[in-house]
């Protein structure tokens, strides 16, 4: 038998021995994170699986945390050891499974926690307290949330502050974490408001009002459910200085309907604001007794063209739906000589009155394409008052307008006024064809103010096209508040 042998240069052996090395090398290293999940995941060794609790493989943590959710209290021992090591992470990320899986270690060994410098380790301290309800210090809560980086962390505090401050301390620390920018912190603090009971929950749903496109229409929601409980500082709230506060604290007192606040909601008729001026008129209109009535119809009877006050008069008229000042009304919405915010006006308070014959004046006015297009807007806008088979088919229409987004807006939120079933189901169908981000914003939250489940299946669509997350999740809650129903948010 021959043998043949291959030469081959030294150096280049070397070479490849060096290159067969490092390849055996990184294989071993990238089987080492395999080797390590399989034994942190099925692995009886208490201290060597919360070690681990923390670690930067995210898959590593998650399997260790997996471990010890199947039998929690063999590893307490292990976790509390892990409350005194020097690692911060590791201390905090032990703490948490504490809580999440309802394990009991002695409060002196977590309190000190509190003032560690670590801000996840002193926010699971706070979360950890709060379940035996233990008070702590404002300025204490107020340094833990403003140091925590995370969302989650945030939200963590504020879940924890209506246990461990006292109500007025709660409601200064709610109202200042509403100011954070992050949309989730603000859900957060509606969503604690919402369970806290009596002043401080009201005092936090007020000044979630603020918010308009987050927080506030859920807040409407909460308040009005709560009634005349929250009343009187709904009163108070209309001397503040925001207007967006003021417009919807005087709103709320309509629907809520007590006759308590009629003389500061008339105060409000020549507030600057023609929101402020709106809400306080349409407000005053539900709560007025006749002789009220009678006055403000005598300030329209005598009204300038261009007269501040008649913007409320003319909404606290539409409001009472009090048909003996429906033809004065009818003459402003009429006369080009007015001021257009007082035609404006007249349009709204026609179709809140039911007026029939300003339907079909209505009709003329935002079909005329020689009319001006804020006019077209106006009266697109009030025919959502009425319920008829015509005023239903021309809104449609005018989703599907091709060449003006306003008129499209206007009349999806018409739509979301409007009192039809099919009102609803022609917005729903809209929202499938609509390809502008602006507009189907608007038809989601028309949606959502018909608070019917129907509307769920569209509104998901549409999170799925040009809309803020943001947007749909609030109308999903508002869905859920409105009709009762539950698990229908976005996540």
């Amino acid at each position: 038998m021959r043998k043949f042998f291959v030469w081959i240069d030294p150096k280049y052996l070397a070479i490849l021995l060096a290159v067969v090395a490092i390849f055996i090398y990184d294989s071993q290293q990238a089987q080492a994170p395999e080797r390590l999940l399989k034994k942190v995941a099925s692995s009886k060794d208490a201290s060597l699986v919360v070690a681990h609790l923390a670690d930067p493989d995210v898959r590593i943590a998650d399997a260790a945390k997996e471990n010890i959710s199947r039998n929690p209290n063999a590893f307490l021992d292990a976790l509390i050891s892990a409350l005194m090591n020097d690692d911060k992470n590791i201390k905090a990320a032990a703490l948490k499974s504490i809580i999440d899986y309802g394990l009991k270690v002695d409060e002196d060994i977590v309190r000190p926690l509190l003032d560690s410098e670590s801000p996840p380790l002193r926010v699971q301290a706070l979360r950890y307290l709060a379940q035996s309800g233990e008070k702590i210090e404002l300025e204490k809560v107020e340094k833990i949330f403003t140091g925590a980086m995370e969302s989650t962390d945030k939200v963590a505090v504020i879940q924890a502050a209506e246990k461990v401050l006292s109500g007025d301390d709660a409601a200064v620390f709610l109202i200042t974490a509403l100011a954070d920018p992050d949309k989730d912190v603000k859900l957060a603090v509606f969503d604690t408001a919402r369970k806290t009971q009596g002043d401080t929950g009201v005092m936090v749903l007020i000044e979630c009002l603020y918010y308009d496109d987050i927080t506030a229409p859920l807040a409407e929601i909460e308040l009005k459910r709560r009634g005349r409980e929250a009343s009187e500082l709904l009163i108070n709230a209309l001397e503040d200085n925001r207007n967006a506060v003021r417009a919807r604290a005087a709103g709320l007192l309509g629907d809520i309907g007590d006759k308590r606040a009629l003389q500061s909601l008339i105060d409000l008729f020549t507030n600057t604001s023609y929101d402020v001026r709106k809400a306080a008129g349409r407000s005053a209109g539900k709560l007025a007794d006749e002789a009220h009535l009678q006055g403000f119809l005598g300030g329209i009877q005598t009204a300038f063209p261009d007269s501040i006050i008649s913007v409320a008069e003319i909404y606290a008229l539409g409001s009472a739906q009090w048909l003996p000042s429906a033809q004065r009304v009818m003459q402003i919405a009429l006369d080009p000589g007015f001021q257009k915010i007082l035609r404006y006006s007249a349009f709204d308070a026609l179709g809140e009155m039911g007026y029939t014959p300003a339907e079909s004046f209505l009709l003329a006015r935002a079909s005329d394409e020689m009319e001006e297009e804020d006019i077209r807007r106006e009266a697109i806008e009030a025919l959502g008052w009425f319920t008829s088979d015509e005023s239903l088919d021309f809104l449609g229409e005018m989703l599907r307008y091709p060449a003006n987004f306003d008129f499209k807006i206007a009349a999806a939120h018409a739509l979301g006024i409007m009192k039809r079933k099919e009102a609803l189901e022609t917005l729903m169908s809209a929202v499938e064809t609509e390809k502008t981000g602006i507009v189907i914003t608007e038809l989601v939250h028309a949606m959502a103010a018909h608070g019917d489940p129907a509307a769920i299946p569209a509104i998901k669509a549409a999170c799925a096209k040009f809309v803020r997350e943001i947007d749909c999740d609030v109308a999903l809650r508002q869905i859920e508040f409105l009709s009762g129903e539950t698990e229908v948010t976005m996540h």
